[in-house]
């Protein structure tokens, strides 16, 4: 157990002061206000950068700790039809979660939005931002998610208490780290990552790897980004998603 929390101190200390940049950086109005000053060009090269020094620093502190880097993070290898298992859900679970925010949140009185929408296509619709976000929030950050909330966080959590309160507790961490300053933005994307959180967290138990949570991650994920640019595409605008 502390090997896994001295092997997750730094990069979650890390996540914690880029979370506190970003909205320093985008004047209190979150990563939508950043994205839309900004472009997504600087969107794209802050997500791989981000996610790439926090494998870094995770990889770096399990090598300072002399341990294998699979072993401590449940990187054990599947069968491939426990991977489309892990998709399937992922198809199943993104939209229905993403109904489920957006009842909430008329049912406040918020306007209903799909969650990180702006902050996804800052710049508007073409198949080279399409394509480049993919890649960046639709596979990497899902990876560097799963290994510091499931791998490390959960992981954690369930050497210490038992399943559902691991599950719960990593879910709102989960949830947390998707603060956003106005309020309706925060329900949006708080409640949805709560929600995958907890999915998530669960595929890891039952598989006993990360890649079940990474390929059901990288599955919502893909759909909420191509949900954005395909809406664009068609004739939509940002602030009608």
């Amino acid at each position: 157990g502390g090997d896994v929390l001295i092997a997750g101190g730094i990069p979650l200390v890390t996540f914690a002061a880029i979370f506190l940049a970003e909205r320093a950086l985008s004047h209190g109005g979150g990563k939508a206000a950043a994205a839309k000053q900004l472009g997504i060009t600087f969107v794209v090269v802050a997500i791989v950068v981000q996610n790439l020094f926090l494998l870094l620093c995770v990889f770096l502190a399990a090598r300072r700790k002399r341990r294998n880097i699979r072993q401590l993070l449940g990187l054990v290898p599947l069968k491939w039809w426990h991977i489309l298992g892990a998709v399937a859900l992922g198809l199943l679970a993104g939209p229905i979660l993403s109904w489920a925010v957006e009842l909430l949140q008329v049912a406040l009185g918020y306007e209903r939005r799909t969650p990180g929408a702006e902050i996804l296509a800052p710049d508007g619709f073409s198949w080279a931002a399409f394509v480049v976000m993919v890649a960046a929030a639709g596979v990497l950050a899902p990876i560097t998610e799963e290994v510091l909330f499931r791998g490390i966080v959960f992981g954690w959590l369930r050497r210490k208490t038992s399943l559902f309160p691991a599950i719960l507790l990593s879910a709102a961490a989960f949830g947390a780290a998707h603060f956003q300053p106005d309020p309706g933005e925060a329900i949006a994307h708080m409640t949805y990552a709560f929600g995958v959180g907890l999915f998530l967290a669960y595929v890891y138990q039952r598989a006993g790897s990360l890649w079940a949570s990474i390929a059901m991650h990288v599955t919502i994920n893909t759909i909420a980004v191509s949900y954005v640019y395909l809406s664009l595409r068609e004739g939509a605008q940002l602030d009608q998603l």
